[in-house]
């Protein structure tokens, strides 16, 4: 096992010329390194944070798929909708979300946690550019089929990219599949916090829409699911 040099004593002095050092201490001894031990070296102060970390041990994890059948696409103006794309306008006048419920899932433990993800297909998408797609927390519970206050749209715990499809009316040929890290909401939910669902929008983002007031289409025949993985035991 390494042992690592450790500093026994310490004593400041003042020489005169011609002075000699005072004698150590009888405590004071040279460490000794025993036969199944090696001298380990302390890491240069100059150099930390100059090379990258050592690579994260990757643990064995397992995962489980949970699908979230409770969504509702409500807009900002107060409608409400069976079915409808995701849009957020420029002029924040206006945006177009799909609510999605969390109820009845099993939490694992925070420490357990590995990671998360909201997974959506897309069935249509805009055709001049791609588009952020984000999920935000629920400040505040929502029921399927009626209005929602947007100002309980919360932080957005995670996006990614929408790639552009054929627009309006053109469907793609297959749904695409999507997924979005919620990690970050769903271990606040395992610490205790209230689990008021998630909202699936678009987040406008010159550096992705160019621009474009884009939107997209979530497939309605296969629901939303929560992607959970944690840490399998030894």
């Amino acid at each position: 096992q390494p042992v690592y040099p450790r500093m026994l004593f310490l004593r400041r002095e003042v020489w005169r010329p011609g002075k000699e050092p005072l004698p150590a201490p009888a405590a004071a001894a040279t460490p000794a390194v025993g036969p199944d031990e090696t001298l380990a070296t302390l890491p240069n102060p100059w150099l930390i944070g100059a090379r990258p970390p050592a690579p994260r041990v990757a643990l064995p994890t397992k995962t489980a798929t949970m699908p979230l059948a409770r969504v509702s696409y409500v807009n900002k103006a107060g409608e409400v909708f069976p079915h409808q794309y995701i849009k957020w306008l420029k002029d924040d006048s206006n945006a177009w979300v799909m609510l999605i419920g969390v109820e009845g899932v099993p939490w694992p433990a925070p420490g357990d946690l590995a990671s998360a993800k909201l997974v959506f297909e897309v069935i249509e998408s805009h055709d001049k550019a791609d588009m952020q797609a984000a999920a935000a927390i629920l400040a505040a519970p929502f029921e399927a089929g009626k209005p929602y206050d947007f100002k309980n749209l919360g932080a957005v715990a995670g996006s990614t990219i929408v790639k552009r499809g054929g627009g309006a009316g053109a469907p793609l040929d297959a749904p695409r599949r999507y997924e979005i890290d919620v990690t970050r909401a769903v271990r606040a939910w395992a610490n205790g916090a209230p689990a008021h669902g998630l909202a699936l929008r678009i987040v406008p983002n010159r550096g992705v829409d160019d621009g474009w007031t884009v939107r997209f289409t979530p497939n309605d025949k296969k629901p939303p699911e929560l992607m959970i993985a944690t840490y399998a035991e030894n």
